[in-house]
């Protein structure tokens, strides 16, 4: 916006929403789950106050929504039941020594 000699105040929240469009447009991901709840939480937030268009908004959160799915399935793939699933599918692949 100042770029385009353009002077306007924005909220903090469209602040917010449109830095973290900035850094997912850029191939910036979240560090971790906690960060990436955030950036959803923000969007989602901007999407109720109608500050940033809601198709642009729509397609990040997906990307958000499935960025999560992705960190949870690692999650529960190495919790303790998913170690010890991991290790009985290993005993199960093994060939006894003859």
């Amino acid at each position: 916006l100042q770029d385009t000699n353009r002077h306007i105040e924005i909220s903090e929240l469209e602040k917010k929403g449109r830095l973290v469009l900035f850094n997912l447009e850029n191939g910036h991901e979240p560090k971790n789950q906690k960060e990436g709840e955030q950036w959803l939480s923000i969007l989602e937030e901007n999407k109720k106050a109608k500050t940033i268009p809601q198709k642009r908004l729509k397609a990040f959160i997906e990307r958000l929504k499935v960025f999560l799915d992705k960190i949870l399935g690692e999650t529960r793939e190495f919790s303790l039941e998913g170690l010890k699933r991991k290790s009985e599918q290993l005993k199960q692949t093994r060939q006894p020594k003859t």
